[in-house]
């Protein structure tokens, strides 16, 4: 009996392009900004990230306080998250040299394992390609008890 999952063929007058692995925003860009243009603006973690259990609700809320810095015109951006194979939905950042902001995520409980990865990644439109990254951290939950916490890892 034939594979009921095939990754290229016909079928019934229909033909199937060959199987192609769907690419997610972590293999899409690198977690490390390239170059930069003249008068990009980019962002530096000027403090450090914060876990906790929402009172209420089976989350956890994670902030990251982040600061613009460079020369350029006030911008748009966006930012999202990834922890395992879940990709958090896009949310858009204004950017102004000389601003602070908090990135804010609301991660559900069952995601936020032991050991998961989390990545962060703030995006731009550029002139010379569609999306550049400005920014990107990515860290491995960890669990104090019951206190959740994120620590760092290298590149």
């Amino acid at each position: 009996m034939p594979p009921l999952l095939a990754t290229s063929g016909t079928c019934a007058r229909h033909e199937f392009p060959p199987f192609r692995r769907l690419q997610t925003p972590a293999r899409i860009a690198s977690l490390s900004p390239g170059p930069r243009e003249a008068g990009i603006l980019k962002l530096e973690q000027y403090g450090s990230e914060t876990c906790e259990l929402s009172p209420n609700s089976s989350f956890v809320l994670v902030r990251v306080p982040v600061r613009i810095v460079g020369e350029g015109a006030t911008g748009e951006a966006a930012f999202h998250y990834s922890i395992g194979s879940f990709a958090g939905r896009e949310t858009e950042l204004a950017l102004e040299a000389g601003g602070r902001t908090t990135l804010r995520f609301r991660i559900p409980l069952e995601l936020f394992r032991a050991r998961e990865r989390l990545a962060v990644e703030v995006l731009a439109a550029s002139a010379a390609s569609p999306q550049m990254v400005l920014w990107a951290q990515r860290w491995e939950v960890v669990w104090q008890g019951k206190t959740p916490s994120l620590r760092p890892i290298a590149e």
